[in-house]
């Protein structure tokens, strides 16, 4: 951990490129302004949250910086829903147009096709009758 006492400005944005690199981050990538207090602005973009999550992390933990402002954009975010169907599958796209999707998580783990977790408790769940529970282990 670093501590900024009697930096000026400028050394503070320094020493905070520095630590970026060290990480492994893309410091040009960033725009770091050091303002008094200090307080630190964040703009530019990033390749991910992580990034941006280690970015932040990483100069909040120097001593003496208590103030930051992020302005950072995710170049990789994820993309909203583009038609009201992706809202009724729950958000979960198969973008090859393969409609082969399954509420059985057994058929999923051996099949390799995407689970859709049921809304409510499938009808065999409900039954009183317990041959599909003995049934269900024995798949186990």
């Amino acid at each position: 951990m670093e501590n900024i006492d009697g930096l000026t400005l400028e050394e503070i944005k320094e020493l905070i490129l520095e630590q970026l690199r060290e990480i492994g981050l893309d410091a040009e990538a960033v725009e770091v302004e050091v303002r008094k207090g200090p307080s630190v602005v964040l703009s530019g973009a990033v390749e991910s949250a992580g990034d941006k999550y280690l970015i932040k992390k990483t100069i909040m933990d120097i001593d003496g910086i208590d103030d930051l402002v992020d302005e950072l954009v995710i170049l990789d975010e994820p993309e909203s829903f583009e038609n009201e169907g992706d809202i009724e599958q729950g958000g979960l796209l198969n973008r090859d147009g393969d409609e082969t999707l399954t509420e059985d998580a057994f058929e999923a783990m051996e099949d390799g096709i995407p689970y859709i977790p049921p809304d409510r408790p499938l009808h065999d769940e409900m039954s009183s009758d317990i041959e599909w529970k003995k049934n269900r282990k024995k798949r186990k």
